[in-house]
């Protein structure tokens, strides 16, 4: 057998791992998991993903920090970084094994501070973090823009991840209050006033009067005190 296949493929993976001891915590290991990770993301790069590593276990007898000119990292072929794993390192021709475990992160909003229901949030209250994957659903925010000036609907804890289901607009259109009514088309443009039937918010549509001929209408609300007209909501002159 040529020299660099691995002693694993006789003895296989499993019996490699529970061969590997346990070591205590030393200097230099950063310096070793920077390194290693560095190679993991190098070998990851084409899924996108982002890796952390969780834990590491390393040999006894191995170098302070790893030399870039005598050191590489082997991987166990069709390794899928997401999870615990036995790693080979090649120390100038001299191979020994290590356990970590790798982790799949991405970038997600996250509270900066306990914030309970009911919470406009603002810039402040919101942070972009590294998380892993696992714990990060597909309705998670990740951009500022997503959230801040949104309500939320159930409390936040510090670090957890911002969700855009537990997120509500806030109202800028409330039952009974005055508005101004708008209608641009093309060189028409018309404004003029009305009042709410329901309450809003940006993007709803609602129902509203004209106080001036008493119609009934349907509007898209814009913003504050602000609605755009649609349809008429029905043919008569109902208040």
């Amino acid at each position: 057998m040529r020299r660099g296949i691995w002693i694993s493929a006789c003895l296989g993976w499993p019996l490699l791992a529970a061969a590997l001891a346990p070591s205590p915590a030393r200097a230099g290991d950063d310096a070793w998991a920077e390194w290693i990770l560095a190679a993991a993301q190098a070998q990851a790069q084409p899924s996108g993903d982002r890796l952390g590593l969780r834990a590491l276990r390393l040999p006894a007898r191995l170098p302070a920090r790893p030399d870039p000119e005598r050191t590489r990292v082997e991987f166990r072929p069709g390794e899928d970084f997401s999870g615990p794993t036995v790693i080979g390192l090649d120390l100038d021709g001299r191979r020994t094994w290590a356990r970590v475990t790798f982790e799949r992160r991405t970038d997600a909003l996250a509270a900066t501070r306990d914030l309970p229901a009911g919470t406009v949030l603002a810039e402040g209250d919101l942070a972009l973090r590294s998380l892993p994957l696992s714990g990060v659903s597909g309705s998670v925010c990740r951009a500022p823009e997503e959230a801040v000036g949104r309500i939320l609907r159930s409390p936040l804890r510090a670090g957890e991840p911002v969700r855009a289901d537990r997120l509500e607009r806030p109202l800028v259109v409330r039952a009974g209050e005055r508005v101004v009514i708008e209608l641009d088309a093309g060189a028409l443009r018309l404004r003029v006033p009305g009042q709410a039937l329901a309450p809003g918010r940006v993007g709803d549509r609602i129902a509203v009067i004209n106080v001036q001929s008493g119609r009934r209408l349907q509007a898209r609300v814009l913003g504050a005190k602000r609605v755009a007209l649609e349809t008429v909501a029905d043919g008569g002159g109902e208040r």
